[in-house]
């Protein structure tokens, strides 16, 4: 769910939390977490009543992957690297009513 702000007619302002699910993974052993929370924020430009181009960035805000390996060639300390989310996402928006 997002939160939209319009401070002109032609222009809104989105904001909102974003939750995702992992629904199939097609390797036989599980490689990410099965659930993805993040933040998502963006514009949404009304080029007419019917047209709209959109664009958004997300944001993970938990790790979808964590990695752990030795850094050195010798038996030192294991290091650990997560991985998030990131991505922009882009959109034409046509309404129908």
């Amino acid at each position: 769910m997002l939160i939209s702000y319009k401070p002109i007619s032609l222009l809104a302002i989105e904001a909102g939390p974003s939750f995702g699910v992992k629904i199939k993974e097609s390797t036989y052993i599980s490689l990410y977490e099965s659930t993805d929370i993040g933040a998502v924020g963006g514009l949404r430009f009304n080029l007419t009543s019917k047209w709209s181009v959109v664009g958004r960035y997300y944001y993970g805000i938990t790790s979808v992957k964590d990695i752990k390996y030795n850094s050195g060639p010798n038996q030192g300390p294991v290091e650990k690297v997560s991985t998030y989310n990131r991505n922009f996402q882009f959109s034409i928006a046509y309404y129908l009513k």
